[in-house]
């Protein structure tokens, strides 16, 4: 296991009686709530502060003698128990190193690592999980069912993005912002629409649901807003925040920098192309704060992916473009597909 890239003594140790709830779950990830209950100390030990020194109760520590409060507003994630997912103090340790650097810090969901060894946490969840198998939890989907967290020693404490009383949240994922440097000269879908139509075609009794083409976001937000809110109040917000967005125009130079050479070429091997794919696969959030239209936005799910995926990259490019996805020659697809940016004339 790769050591944390804090010293021990400043990893926040997660409290014992922490009491944790389900919140949501991806293909590597479980995320939690957690509330940390205050205790309240002795009487005497109350009357001992006075004249504006905050009491114990105000300032609680944990086991390793740090301050409570930073476990507010914080959601816990937990990586499950898959060989494309990294110890969780590497995956720590990336993200400082890898991503922190590429975006302003306002624009990042913030995270760091928590030790998990006192609560022995992760087996007391795993026993739930396996609980809810027989016993469904409302939350949890049934193809999620037979993956369970890892035995990590260490989880990340990540920035709540949920909705507030005061504020409303957006999330989407803006995937590819630009073609796939492998595409054909000739394509008219761009890489995620390509893949869309694939998927469709393979599936056509369980089709993906509609969705925006990514481009769209930079180019012709409007086209994109309706798959992603149908409320006029949130669309009006969403649509002056992407005209322009700063953010994705920065995001997609940066999937362009880390791969500029496309997945079946032989550059597609290293850390930076590993870092493209992450960028590729993040989360875009927005919070709207009350009536006013600020907007707080902020991208997560920046694990750095694993060179384990590669050959399966490589196979699903390959498949677009000897399948004839790209330019809409697919057999079983609709011809001459325009639906998609690139099919648009937008590059």
């Amino acid at each position: 296991m790769a050591p944390p890239t804090t010293e021990e003594s400043d990893i926040p140790v997660l409290p014992v009686s922490t009491e944790i709830s389900y919140l949501s779950e991806g293909a590597a990830n479980i995320v939690y709530r957690i509330s940390v209950p205050l205790s309240t100390p002795p009487p005497s030990e109350i009357e001992e502060f006075r004249d504006g020194t905050p009491p114990p109760s105000e300032i609680e520590v944990f086991e390793n003698g740090g301050d409570l409060r930073i476990f507010d507003k914080k959601l816990l994630r937990l990586r499950k128990n898959l060989p494309t997912t990294l110890p969780c103090s590497l995956s720590q340790q990336n993200w400082e190193r890898l991503l922190v650097p590429l975006f302003h810090a306002d624009n990042l969901v913030k995270q760091t690592l928590v030790d998990l060894r006192p609560s022995n946490i992760i087996s007391r969840l795993n026993s739930e999980l396996r609980t809810w198998e027989q016993q469904p939890h409302p939350n949890r989907p049934s193809k999620r069912h037979g993956t369970y967290l890892a035995p990590d020693p260490y989880g990340l404490l990540v920035v709540d993005m949920t909705p507030s009383p005061t504020t409303q949240l957006l999330e989407f994922k803006p995937k590819w912002l630009l073609q796939s440097p492998s595409a054909p000269p000739k394509s008219i879908r761009c890489r995620q629409c390509a893949r869309h139509a694939q998927l469709t075609s393979l599936s056509p009794s369980n089709p993906p649901p509609p969705t925006f083409c990514p481009l769209d976001l930079i180019h012709s937000p409007s086209r994109a807003v309706p798959f992603i809110t149908s409320d006029p109040v949130l669309a009006a917000h969403l649509t002056k925040w992407l005209q322009p967005s700063p953010l994705l125009t920065q995001l997609r130079d940066a999937q362009k920098a880390m791969d500029p050479f496309g997945a079946l070429g032989d550059e597609a091997t290293g850390e930076k192309f590993c870092l493209a794919m992450t960028l590729r696969d993040c989360t875009v959030f927005l919070r709207l704060k009350g009536g006013e239209g600020e907007v707080e936005a902020r991208l997560g799910d920046l694990d750095l992916k694993s060179a384990e995926k590669v050959g399966y990259w490589r196979e699903v490019e390959r498949g677009l473009v000897d399948g004839g996805w790209y330019e809409g020659t697919e057999k079983a697809g609709r011809k001459g597909d325009v639906l998609c940016a690139v099919g648009r004339g937008i590059k």
